[in-house]
């Protein structure tokens, strides 16, 4: 048994690869394996894996998705602790000595997590703060960033692996259920570099918007069911379902508006911001009957 197993899934990374698992190799804490799993790269990452011989452990498979992956490489792990590291990210030297520590230190935490600096392929951009958890606040958004994540195998026993059906938010999926049996403890200070591409998906907004609405409801009726259906919950479906719907509207006419004259796209920043009152008046009502529930 190793203490940390640290998972990184990987598809046609050849351009990153090498510092991720180079970023675990330097690591201050050594009681650590590194497993990558290769969700069926058609680039160069496979040989790249190779050159490092026993210093990783790595496997190919199909490409099913980053959620498969890291399924995989959770089912070979021996670590105690799990930590997982995209194949584009990059740690700091003393992530693993710290969360370790950290995890020892709070027996009744089961995970962990971080703030990070957002980069690009040239330099730091930003750092991105994280917050002190807060698991209604968590059904909202995703506050947490994956790759500054270590968690307790034991965590798996009752979040079992992560949902393969919410592919690219499989990890906002996890924490909220590992969250519902354990504390979750937060470092304030980054411990990771974040990679950020201008060609990723996610920089177009209704392609993100659609994807995120569609994952974001379906892990709310998920919890909605694994908590006995109550109330506050109800009303975050609907206002998810419906808010969501027509912001997303709203945000489309906004930008048509934009490219007929400046003034429209004004009043569609008004608008906007009007159902955005709306919306805060809901999740203050959810969060008064989650509060007293």
């Amino acid at each position: 048994m190793v203490k940390v197993s640290v998972i990184i899934p990987a598809y046609n990374a050849e351009k990153s690869i090498h510092e991720a698992i180079d970023s675990v190799l330097n690591q201050t804490f050594k009681d650590f394996e590194i497993i990558v799993i290769d969700d069926g790269s058609t680039d160069k990452t496979p040989k790249i894996l190779k050159s490092y011989g026993n210093k990783i452990r790595w496997k190919s498979q199909e490409n099913k998705g980053q959620a498969s992956a890291q399924n995989e490489g959770i089912k070979i792990a021996k670590g105690d602790y799990l930590a997982y590291l995209d194949a584009d990210d990059i740690y700091f030297p003393k992530i693993l000595e710290t969360q370790v520590k950290y995890l020892d230190k709070h027996s009744d935490a089961g995970l962990v997590y971080s703030d990070y600096y957002q980069i690009d392929d040239k330099k730091i951009l930003k750092i991105a703060k994280s917050q002190p958890f807060d698991y209604l606040l968590l059904l909202q958004n995703n506050y947490i960033c994956k790759s500054t994540v270590m968690h307790r195998r034991e965590c798996l026993v009752c979040a079992n692996l992560f949902d393969e059906s919410i592919n690219g938010r499989d990890d906002w999926d996890m924490w909220v259920r590992i969250s519902e049996k354990f504390k979750a403890g937060y470092i304030n200070k980054p411990l990771v570099k974040y990679r950020v591409h201008e060609d990723s998906w996610t920089h177009s907004l209704p392609n993100e918007q659609d994807n995120l609405r569609y994952c974001h409801i379906k892990i709310i009726k998920k919890t909605y069911k694994r908590r006995g259906k109550p109330f506050w919950l109800k009303i975050q479906i609907i206002r998810t379902i419906v808010i969501g719907k027509v912001t997303l509207e709203i945000m489309k006419i906004k930008e048509m508006l934009g490219k007929v004259h400046p003034v429209c796209r004004k009043f569609g920043s008004v608008v906007l911001i009007a159902w955005n009152v709306v919306d805060s008046t809901l999740f203050y009502i959810e969060n008064f009957f989650y509060r007293h529930s």
